[in-house]
């Protein structure tokens, strides 16, 4: 099954383009399991499965173990990817996605260690706009914090790992969150179609 990633800072709108993408039955909506489901699951990534725990008992940053259940979860995505057949799978908060989560945690891990072991999907889309768009569409979501530090550690988490997936020959395609929903859904399935 061919398997595709959204992924890109909080607030491009990863998940919206994902419902217009899954409401135009193109495509096979990515699992949602529980922590207990991903692990029984996930036997045959035993290699990826050491880095996870490497990473959240070496982790000094806070919610260590939700940060490890969304790993888990995310892997169990790809490996019911790889195990399937039909319609393409888009996963929106998948593992390049979790790297972010990775970059927070402070463990011995590196994050280009990360990008280089994880599996892959067969393409990303890579959604950003630029830093003022990200910073007001953040403050409409609520809260009265300033937000401007994470989205500036977004934004360059998504910079590097874009450099170090292209460098794998994942095939990413950049989406503009200044676009509207219908215009990027239609970008991800014309892709999706064309690798079909």
């Amino acid at each position: 099954m061919l398997l595709a990633e959204l992924a890109g800072p909080s607030g491009v709108g990863k998940s919206a383009i994902y419902e217009a993408v899954v409401a135009s039955g193109e495509v096979t909506p990515n699992p949602m399991p529980s922590l207990e489901e991903a692990l029984e699951g996930i036997s045959g990534t035993e290699n990826f499965s050491n880095l996870i725990e490497c990473i959240t008992r070496t982790a000094r940053g806070s919610n260590a173990d939700q940060r490890r259940s969304f790993l888990y979860r995310s892997l169990y995505k790809y490996t019911i990817a790889a195990q399937s057949v039909g319609k393409p799978m888009v996963i929106d908060g998948g593992l390049v996605q979790r790297g972010f989560a990775v970059e927070q945690l402070n463990c011995k891990v590196t994050l280009e260690k990360f990008w280089q072991v994880m599996p892959a999907p067969d393409v990303l889309f890579m959604v950003s706009a630029d830093r003022n768009t990200i910073l007001d569409r953040n403050k409409e979501r609520g809260g009265n914090h300033d937000r401007s530090w994470q989205v500036d550690m977004a934004l360059a988490h998504f910079v590097r790992a874009y450099d170090v997936l292209k460098g794998r020959g994942i095939r990413i395609v950049s989406i503009d969150a200044t676009h509207s929903v219908k215009q990027n859904a239609c970008v991800v399935l014309d892709v999706l179609r064309e690798l079909s």
